[in-house]
């Protein structure tokens, strides 16, 4: 799955608001797509992008 598939999928999954097993099977794995969300949260990715962009993507 490329960053940009990860990318659809994370959004998908948060403006649904379903759950990551229910994410459409296109996506591939939910589960590459969930391990992925938690590493780049783990790194800062989401952070440093919020900061990038000029906000706060965590209000």
């Amino acid at each position: 799955m490329t960053d940009a598939e990860v990318n659809d999928a994370i959004a998908l999954k948060y403006r649904t608001g379903a759950p990551w097993m229910d994410l459409p099977e296109w996506f591939g794995s939910w589960k590459g797509a969930h391990n992925r969300l938690r590493k780049w949260a783990a790194v800062g990715t989401w952070a440093a992008a919020a900061a990038g962009a000029g906000t706060d993507v965590f209000e």
